[in-house]
């Protein structure tokens, strides 16, 4: 996510990410192409996403603009010429399927009475949050794009590991996945990891949801087991 109300003036640019080790962000080049595709697209303003004048949100949104940078499947969507937001798919992804969940998910959680302000980092990181759990859910429920393991017989199952912060959540989910352990394997995260195992012989699989724990974002794992289907 950019942030600032004059896109050239880099040095003042506030820029967010979800999963935070995203390490394009520091690049002034790759954000410069980012700003460049948006504003040399030729892609209409939407006409059917208005924002109503009831809503304390008020957001004028683009169309969603696809772009290649640095081996990288990125799609942004611009609002108010202030902001943009951008996911980054797998190379082999088609950023258009996801065209008409992104415009809504967008405009639907900037404009509601409890939208994002975008001036507190922690509305901003749950921002980011809700609608990285939002876009995933749709593509494994519409765009088949659950990981390619066989379980086509027996039972696939989804658990959901939740705790406070550095208590070794992360460790216990690669014990289980690798049968390798170490206390210090990963630093606490922001992250929603969440790992696929497959049973030998084919006979089921099981989907891990690796929450953060920090305290800023216990209040979403309730949303977050509603928004992984369970």
């Amino acid at each position: 996510m950019l942030i600032n109300k004059n896109f050239y003036d880099l040095n003042h640019l506030d820029i967010y990410s979800y999963p935070d080790d995203i390490t394009k962000k520091k690049n002034t080049k790759f954000i410069q192409r980012i700003i460049f595709g948006h504003n040399h697209s030729s892609d209409p303003v939407l006409t059917d996403h208005e924002p109503s004048e009831t809503l304390s949100g008020k957001y004028k949104m683009d169309c969603p603009i696809a772009q290649i940078i640095d081996d990288l499947n990125i799609y942004t969507i611009c609002l108010n010429s202030e902001i943009i937001i951008g996911l980054i798919f797998d190379n082999d992804d088609n950023p258009y399927d996801y065209k008409e969940i992104f415009e809504e998910l967008s405009y639907e959680l900037l404009n509601n009475e409890k939208s994002c302000s975008f001036e507190d980092e922690i509305e901003i990181e749950n921002f980011l949050i809700t609608l990285f759990i939002d876009i995933r859910r749709y593509g494994d429920e519409f765009i088949n794009k659950t990981p390619e393991i066989s379980f086509t017989t027996g039972i696939f199952t989804k658990a959901f590991l939740f705790g406070i912060d550095d208590v070794g959540k992360s460790s216990l989910v690669r014990r289980i996945k690798t049968g390798k352990f170490n206390d210090n394997f990963l630093t606490p995260t922001r992250k929603f990891n969440i790992e696929y195992i497959q049973e030998e012989e084919g006979k089921g699989a099981l989907a891990i949801w690796d929450l953060p724990g920090q305290r800023a974002f216990r209040k979403r794992w309730l949303t977050g087991i509603q928004d992984s289907n369970l």
